[in-house]
């Protein structure tokens, strides 16, 4: 069975691949680009004593050729991004499993020498639980987590139903890169699922929608 840090890794060397693959592109698709505007530039100098029509022609093929290649362009910028977000958050996830927890909230502000076990167990501050455990990406996560830490569980049923939930999560690692990969752009999850962030979350992927993000359920 493989580990975690050895599938991050095989995460991480893939995801470097691609990002490399989409610079290329980018870098291709500058060059078409120009190329294309100087010889569209050209075919309209050479035709200019032809009949109107044909440089008029020339220039609406010209165009819509460039902005082919600018939507072309355009997604790989975006393939670009995602691949370098998606590094980032792989690095910081092999970062946590050696325990290098620089940058790392640690929610300091909780310390409380007055909680029963909070500063004597490490649960918040530097090499804290909490900065080994949080993967929240809005103050609502963050808040939840705090809250469980704070105030634990004591019914077994409550308990079980909890790790049952954390655990099928925890084995979803392209679930959760993707999802982190959109934390800032609530839109794009309107767009493609006509629903708010927190509904997407609570309910299965379709098969449409597993269509377009990938088998991220497995």
């Amino acid at each position: 069975m493989q580990t975690r840090q050895t599938i991050y890794q095989q995460l991480l060397t893939v995801s470097e691949q691609n990002l490399s693959e989409h610079r290329k592109q980018i870098t291709r698709i500058s060059v078409i680009r120009f190329v294309w505007f100087c010889l569209l530039a050209f075919l309209v100098w050479i035709s200019r004593h032809l009949p109107i029509y044909i440089p008029v022609l020339e220039s609406i093929g010209g165009i819509i050729g460039f902005l082919i290649l600018i939507v072309w362009y355009d997604k790989h910028i975006r393939q670009r991004d995602y691949s370098e977000t998606r590094i980032r958050l792989l690095q910081k996830e092999l970062n946590l499993i050696d325990y290098n927890f620089e940058g790392i909230d640690d929610a300091r502000e909780e310390l409380n020498g007055d909680h029963p076990f909070i500063n004597d167990l490490d649960v918040f501050g530097g090499h804290s639980l909490f900065q080994y455990l949080n993967r929240s990406i809005a103050g609502l996560g963050r808040e939840t987590l705090i809250q469980w830490l704070k105030d634990h569980l004591t019914e077994k049923a409550e308990i079980v139903q909890r790790q049952k939930a954390v655990a099928e999560l925890s084995v979803k690692q392209e679930l959760r890169l993707h999802f982190f990969n959109h934390r800032n752009d609530t839109a794009f999850f309107r767009l493609k699922t006509g629903r708010n962030c927190r509904s997407f979350l609570l309910r299965k992927i379709t098969f449409r929608e597993k269509k377009y993000y990938g088998d991220l359920s497995d």
